[in-house]
Parts: structure tokens; C-alpha cells; sequence
């Protein structure tokens, strides 16, 4: 019966292994001793077969011989199988030395036995491995420990020197916001500033105009001469807003007053006197009312904002 073995594999967690694991007081185990120029190292395997038995036994001298001269714990897994009678065989176990660091070539066979007992087989096997080519490994693995440790060593520079240019980049992203954000409130204060003016230019404007619209109106009414009545200007000036009645003290008592209508256009008035002395209440419409359209109209007052006035017909 022909037997094929498919796969065979062993995966070894990388740890690194200390200096002190490498020194030749590494005590020795049962199946690992000192002999000659090298070391004798033993395994054993089972399986289902005499192929699957043979291979465990391998796997076992190796990890048995790093264990023994390297110290410390292997991981590891194995499978194979047959195709004739799909047996397997896996194991896993631990070691601090990265298998793809080692060079088994020189872990050489040196004999074994196979033993068969109601369809089930043992193995065992013993290798030899030459003082030489452990240490050719050793200082192998040595070369690859410090070569690991300078990376480590420069990967936590490159990463203390990018935390560092982040921090910087944070830094500057900071005060390129702030920057920004004063700028944004120059310019807001700018338009601000700039409506501002504006509304003050327009309302400046809007103040000369009316200003100048109302000097040219007394300008026009102080030319009216003596004689008119509220009722001879309507047809040029309109009519006024509203009417208004006021009273002049005529002697020091304040008791008599001179009534006098004040005919509203905006923050101007025309003035008109009403005869008589007997105003005693210089707000009594009832009593001025019916002067209205007799009374002459004698100057202009500022009605609001100030007591300005212009004679018309001064006496």
C-alpha cells in the first residue's frame, strides 16, 4: 500500500529568546544529552500508520532539542495525511525561538524503531545535532534578536517623531482655524462698519434733503406778507397735519393768555393769534376753534425739535 503524505507543516510564534537562554548551563532534559562533538536528541510519535507515527517523532526531537539547548517554549502545528487510509495527524505546543530562524539541515537521523499494536504505531527516533551548527544558529538567532530590537527600537522613534509632527500639524491646524476665525470677524466687523457708514451716509443725506426741502418751505411761507388765513394758503400748502392750541401769558400774573393756533406741516407750524384777552385756559379748543379761518397767520415756528421761528407779518 503506497503511502503519500500531503502536508506537513510547522508555525513558530516569534518571541524573542534572551541572551541567557543561549549559555551552555542550560540544564538538560531526558531526551537531550551531550555526547561527542554535538548533542543526541530523542522523540516519539503515534498515529494511525507507520508514516504519521514516524513524522510525530521528528516533531517531537525538534521541539525536544529546542527546548533542551535553547530553553523556554515552541509553538507548533503539524498536520499529515494518507491517501489511502485519511488519517491525520496535529500537535501545537510553544518555544521562544522563531522556527524560520532555525537550520535544520544539520539535525541529522541517526536511528529509530516503529511498532505496530492492534493498528496502532508508535515511533521513536534519535537525531544528532553538531555543537557547530547550534551555535551557527545561536548567533544567527542573536544577529536576528538585535536586528529586531534595533527595529523595535527606530519603529518607536518613527513613532514618537510622527506623534510628534501630529501634534505640530494639530498645532498649526489650531491656529490656522483661529486665524481664520479672526479674520472672519475683521471682515464682519469691516461690513459692519462699511453698512454702518452707509446707513449713516444714507440717513445724513436723507437729513439734508429733508432740511433743505423744509428751510425752502420757510424760505416760501415768510414771503406770504400780512393778511392770510389758514384758508388763503390751503390751495398752495394743503392742509395742515393737524391744529394745534397754545397760549402766550400777556401779564405777569399768568392768568390771561394771548390763544394762539398753530397749524402743523410736518415739524413746522404757521402761527396764527386769536383775538381776545379772556383766555384764561390756553388750551381751550372750544373757544379758539371758531377763529380758525379768521385768524391771521403772523410767523413760522419749529414745531418739533427745537423753538425756532420766521415772521411772516410782523407787527
Amino acid at each position: 500500500m503506497s503511502i503519500h503524505l500531503w502536508f506537513v507543516s510547522w508555525v513558530f510564534a516569534s518571541v524573542i529568546l534572551s541572551a541567557s537562554a543561549h549559555a551552555e548551563s542550560v540544564e538538560l532534559a531526558p531526551n537531550c544529552k551531550k555526547e561527542g562533538g554535538g548533542y543526541v536528541v530523542t522523540g516519539g510519535g503515534e498515529g494511525a500508520s507507520k508514516s504519521l507515527a514516524s513524522q510525530g517523532a521528528l516533531i517531537d526531537a525538534r521541539k525536544n532539542a529546542l527546548l533542551c539547548i535553547f530553553g523556554g517554549q515552541i509553538e507548533y502545528s503539524s498536520e499529515s495525511t494518507e491517501t489511502l487510509t485519511d488519517a491525520e495527524h496535529s500537535g501545537r505546543t510553544k518555544v521562544t525561538v522563531n522556527s524560520e530562524s532555525i537550520d535544520w539541515s544539520g539535525f541529522s537521523f541517526v536511528e529509530g524503531s516503529d511498532e505496530e499494536t492492534d493498528g496502532a504505531w508508535k515511533s521513536a527516533a534519535t537525531f544528532t545535532w553538531s555543537f557547530k551548527d547550534v551555535e551557527a544558529n545561536k548567533t544567527k538567532i542573536d544577529a536576528l534578536t538585535k536586528q529586531k530590537e534595533k527595529n523595535r527600537a527606530l519603529a518607536s522613534e518613527i513613532e514618537a517623531t510622527k506623534k510628534i509632527a501630529e501634534e505640530k500639524q494639530a498645532l498649526i491646524e489650531r491656529q490656522r482655524e483661529e486665524i481664520n476665525r479672526l479674520k472672519e470677524q475683521e471682515l464682519e466687523i469691516a461690513k459692519m462698519k462699511s453698512e454702518n457708514a452707509r446707513i449713516v451716509a444714507k440717513i445724513t443725506s436723507r437729513k439734508k434733503e429733508r432740511d433743505s426741502k423744509e428751510m425752502e418751505w420757510i424760505k416760501m411761507v415768510t414771503k406770504f406778507g400780512c393778511g392770510l388765513t389758514i384758508d388763503d394758503v390751503k390751495d398752495v400748502l394743503g392742509s395742515p397735519d393737524s391744529i394745534d392750541v397754545r397760549g402766550k401769558p400777556l401779564d405777569s400774573t399768568d392768568f390771561k393768555f394771548q390763544p394762539l393756533l398753530y397749524f402743523i406741516y410736518g415739524r413746522y407750524a404757521l402761527v396764527a393769534p386769536v383775538p381776545g384777552l379772556n383766555f384764561t385756559k390756553f388750551d381751550d379748543w372750544d373757544y379758539a376753534k371758531k377763529y380758525v379761518s379768521t385768524s391771521q397767520i403772523t410767523y413760522a415756528a419749529q414745531y418739533v425739535g427745537g423753538d425756532s421761528m420766521w415772521w411772516i407779518c410782523k407787527k
